[in-house]
């Protein structure tokens, strides 16, 4: 997998002394192409990053058509479960919302960490990922409150 954004310069959360007052809380849109990474800050989103899959085809050479394999697929959303378990390891987010097409967020489900599952606020079985920010934010407060 292949982050790229501002993931991959700086902290999701700037650090702080203590207990947190309000929980860090990271949002995962994603398909079986693409994982685009946000974080809540204040009221609103903010794009931190975004997945590609380095296995395979890669994102970009695909044409909007094409699928990619179901082994692409797997490699994809296991190297993104890793992150999220490597992301906990190292305290980076408090709550994370997943939102993903039922075909990935089923493949997701039985490989994330439990260390992961426990810090699951919400799950959307939707494809989010071609909305925008605003789109995602009007979306995510019908689904879950935010």
């Amino acid at each position: 997998m292949k982050l790229q954004g501002k993931i991959t310069k700086e902290p999701l959360f700037k650090v702080t002394e203590g207990h947190h007052k309000t929980p860090r809380v990271l949002i995962v849109v994603a398909d079986e192409r693409v994982a685009r990474i946000f974080k809540k800050t204040d009221a609103h989103l903010e794009c931190v990053g975004e997945a590609l899959p380095t296995h395979g085809s890669s994102h970009h050479k695909l044409k909007p058509h094409q699928k990619p394999t179901r082994n692409e697929t797997e490699n994809f959303t296991k190297d993104l479960c890793v992150w999220l378990e490597d992301a906990v390891k190292n305290d980076s987010f408090d709550r994370v919302i997943l939102a993903a097409d039922p075909k990935t967020l089923g493949a997701i489900r039985p490989r994330l960490h439990q260390s992961v599952q426990d810090r699951i606020a919400a799950e959307i079985n939707k494809d989010l990922t071609k909305m925008n920010e605003a789109a995602l934010q009007e979306e995510l407060r019908k689904i879950v409150w935010f």
